[in-house]
């Protein structure tokens, strides 16, 4: 599965993307939850992706997501 992320569908850009963990967490749990965020403060607002348990999970998952056009 590949790491690289799609740019944000709101501003466009791939360089202020993050995957970031998602709440507070259990040392004991195997996959922790995470998600992709945008830190674009500019445009977006800290923008978040669907949080997904691991971060190849939480990368897919952003990946996924519709793309806006302006």
């Amino acid at each position: 599965m590949s790491e690289e992320l799609k740019p944000c569908p709101f501003c466009g850009l791939a360089e202020w993307l993050s995957v970031v963990q998602a709440g507070s967490v259990l040392s004991s749990m195997p996959d922790v939850p995470m998600k992709v965020i945008c830190k674009n403060r500019l445009d977006c607002e800290d923008v978040s992706g669907p949080v997904r348990y691991g971060r190849y999970d939480a990368i897919a998952a952003w990946n996924r997501r519709p793309e806006v056009t302006p």
